[in-house]
């Protein structure tokens, strides 16, 4: 077994704020895998993925999104989902710094997959490929696109006025299969279970928008995953991206049945191998 070391630490970002990081590093690793965690929840979920990945020779470096976890900003609010793109780019340079000569990807999910997306389209970093897990890249077929042009309109007016406005809550019981991690959820201290303020609704709405708009402009490998019986993020999103790019630069993988954490769902061990299979895949050769 990979010996894995485990850092904890905080840095600040550009309008000064703590955020909290973790990384779990064995030794020489192969890759470095930045996970981008996913709305109300934080960098302590992922015990389990972190130390897989070290298993398979991977390193793996996290911070708890800004509002989300250990970090400083109000709980579940977000004033511009700039501030993420920005919060990222910083935090991969600092892994950068620390993992000069390793190859990078970025893996998001859910919410953190709509971020690591649009991170990626606007700023085109160097990286050896991009993992969206159960990423929030679009609304279902089933509302109309007049409907949500409107709504989104609305809500921006409105979320000048009334930022914290109460809007969306999560129904948790969809998250996941696994009664054990549900009852983690609903315990854990660090996850946010008040209802989406009306900014942070607005943020990924227009950052779905900007996704379906530009996704074309990728360029690195990118692996898509998502389970069909997602209730909480359309598994319609990521197949409609799937079909906006062609070629062999993108592998669309979807898990019957699953709910939206297929990292913790029953049979998460498989999906688990597909990535790493995935990421040795591309794998700088020579």
């Amino acid at each position: 077994m990979n010996k894995t070391d485990h850092r904890e630490n905080f840095f600040k970002t550009a309008d000064n704020l703590d955020l909290y990081e973790q990384s779990w590093r064995p030794s020489d690793p192969v890759a470095v895998v930045v996970i981008v965690h996913g709305y109300a929840e934080h960098s302590g979920r992922y015990q389990w993925v972190t130390s897989q990945f070290g298993q398979q020779g991977f390193a793996v470096y996290m911070f708890d999104l800004r509002g989300h976890g250990k970090s400083a900003g109000v709980r579940g609010f977000v004033r511009s989902f700039d501030d993420h793109l920005a919060d990222l780019e910083l935090f991969l340079k600092r892994v950068e710094q620390q993992e000069p000569d390793k190859p990078i990807f970025l893996l998001g999910h859910s919410m953190g997959g709509a971020i690591a997306a649009l991170f990626t389209i606007r700023h085109q970093p160097r990286l050896q490929g991009l993992v969206l897990s159960s990423a929030v890249l679009g609304l279902s077929s089933r509302l109309s696109p007049r409907l949500v042009q409107i709504t989104t309109q609305v809500t921006a007016v409105l979320s000048n006025w009334l930022p914290g406005l109460p809007t969306l809550l999560l129904d948790r019981r969809a998250i996941c299969r696994d009664p054990m991690i549900l009852t983690s959820y609903e315990t854990d201290p660090l996850v946010y279970r008040q209802r989406m303020p009306m900014r942070t609704l607005v943020g990924i709405l227009k950052t779905i928008a900007e996704i379906q708009a530009r996704i074309t402009e990728v360029e690195m490998p990118l692996l898509v995953l998502h389970g069909t019986a997602d209730r909480l993020v359309t598994m319609e999103g990521s197949q409609k991206i799937y079909s906006s790019i062609s070629g062999e630069t993108i592998q669309l993988k979807l898990y019957e049945g699953f709910y939206h954490e297929l990292l913790n769902e029953p049979g998460k061990e498989q999906v688990l191998a597909d990535i790493i299979a995935w990421l040795r895949m591309h794998l700088p050769t020579g």
